[in-house]
């Protein structure tokens, strides 16, 4: 497939998830909210997220194999900033680096999953720095902070005719590190690694984000093949890909009143490309829903109390682009100059 072919699929998967996105919340009319009675504060933000996900076989009889992700996310402002802007592409929100190796303990039906140490690095937007304390105390800036992450799994697959039904379970140990202010450089790589776990109900000047974090995760997902006669996601296949997945807090350092962290809902639409190697190209929304329970700090926009029960509602417009078997690309440039 041509480089040239391969950017307009993926033009074209991502403005159908904007256009199909736009035309449903356009339909939709949002009361206004009465911040001096409801008990929670909503507030709204839009995201673009993107994820590359590179993996392919290990072993001959494809029981083992490999995986690695890397995420980039950008975000606009929270709608409790005055003046903030709506643009998704406004400022750097977020960066993963994540390996897998997996093992199906029973072929295309059961596979258990490690990822050993993920590395996550979080920008909070400097029009919300007031409500986000950092170590360096100033609060004019964005803040960056590293979080490492070791992630057991287990997913299970079940096919009923042509529709695929997925259920993963995955429990994160998370290391949070300090929240210190960006420089906006690869400097920011290197910033926050103090992993001292804090009182995560202090809100005061000794908190700046480091804690020892646990959840659990949950996605439901149903893969679909188009097009008439297609049973599977084969080369040349566009196919419906959507999943909901609920976040549980758990660990000593979590309070009961917080153990409902998020939950993500998904719908995109995929293309398996016609290649010798394989690669899928995936475009829709997620619409993420995080409870932020109560941030005591004065918000920019004093019509919103943070002292509520907060619940965040983001918008991302997301793209995925996965290598079934990466390792194929090298192989066969191997073969050629042989």
């Amino acid at each position: 497939m041509s480089s040239k072919k391969l950017f307009r699929i993926i033009k074209l998967l991502f403005f159908v998830g904007v256009f199909s996105t736009n035309f449903l919340f356009a339909q939709v009319s949002v009361p206004v909210q009465n911040f001096g009675v409801d008990p929670r504060a909503y507030v709204e933000r839009q995201s673009f997220w993107s994820e590359f996900n590179l993996g392919g076989t290990l072993s001959k009889n494809g029981r083992w194999q490999y995986q690695m992700d890397y995420q980039y996310r950008r975000a606009s402002d929270a709608s409790f900033v005055k003046g903030g802007t709506s643009n998704p592409f406004n400022e750097i929100q977020q960066q993963v680096f994540r390996p897998w190796i997996h093992y199906w303990a029973i072929p295309k039906i059961v596979r258990f999953s490690l990822s050993p140490v993920g590395l996550w690095v979080t920008w909070t937007p400097k029009e919300e720095s007031a409500v986000y304390i950092n170590k360096d105390q100033d609060p004019t800036h964005q803040s960056v902070f590293p979080e490492f992450r070791i992630c057991p799994q287990v997913t299970l697959f079940q096919n009923i005719g042509r529709v695929q039904f997925i259920n993963r379970f995955r429990y994160e140990f998370r290391f949070v590190g300090e929240r210190r202010v960006a420089d906006n450089s690869l400097a920011d790589f290197g910033l926050g690694f103090n992993f001292a776990p804090t009182d995560i109900q202090d809100q005061t000047g000794n908190y700046f984000g480091n804690n020892h974090l646990g959840r659990i995760r949950w996605q439901a997902r149903v893969q679909i093949p188009l097009g008439k006669g297609k049973t599977k996601i084969e080369n040349n296949t566009w196919y419906l890909n959507s999943w909901n997945e609920l976040f549980l807090g758990v660990g000593s350092h979590i309070p009961n009143t917080k153990l409902l962290n998020q939950n993500r809902f998904v719908a995109m639409l995929g293309y398996k490309t016609k290649s010798s190697f394989p690669i899928k190209i995936e475009a829709g929304i997620t619409y993420q829903t995080i409870f932020q329970y109560n941030i005591t700090n004065t918000p920019t926009n004093s019509s919103v109390s943070l002292g509520k029960n907060n619940v965040e509602n983001n918008l991302a417009y997301t793209v995925y682009v996965i290598f079934d078997e990466f390792h194929l690309l090298f192989k066969k440039k191997k073969d050629s100059a042989e």
